[in-house]
């Protein structure tokens, strides 16, 4: 049956049908439901014996917050501590690199030229 609220949908169709409308009407068709059904959960009683449970609830949320905003700070402050690590780290990274490639490609011809320990030795 066609919800009184939402007649005015319709337009041209003026009868009560059981189901659906015609399939030219079908997306106009609203069920019957009541509107406060969805829309206004029940609301607690605020007697007397209500309030102070409320009040302690509302402390504990506040301490909790309080709490995790401190975890918070603490968080943030580790993650710069350890990006200003990191960044150090890439540096000593890179500079030994550095020292690596300059050895390799510049010392490294010079000391061909002199005879190696154990031939000093006198093993080879």
């Amino acid at each position: 049956m066609l919800c009184p609220r939402a007649a005015f949908l319709v337009g041209s169709f003026h009868g009560v049908f059981p189901g659906p409308p015609a399939s030219s009407h079908w997306e106009f068709w609203v069920p019957c439901t009541p509107v406060g059904a969805y829309f206004c959960p029940p609301q607690p009683q605020l007697t007397p014996p209500n309030i102070p449970k409320l009040v302690s609830e509302v402390e504990e949320l506040n301490m909790s917050i309080t709490a995790l905003r401190e975890k918070l700070l603490e968080g943030e402050q580790s993650l710069c501590n350890l990006e200003d690590i990191h960044m150090s780290l890439e540096k000593d990274v890179t500079a030994m690199t550095n020292s690596l490639f300059i050895d390799r490609q510049k010392c490294m011809a010079h000391r061909t030229c002199y005879p190696t320990i154990l031939q000093l030795a006198g093993y080879q």
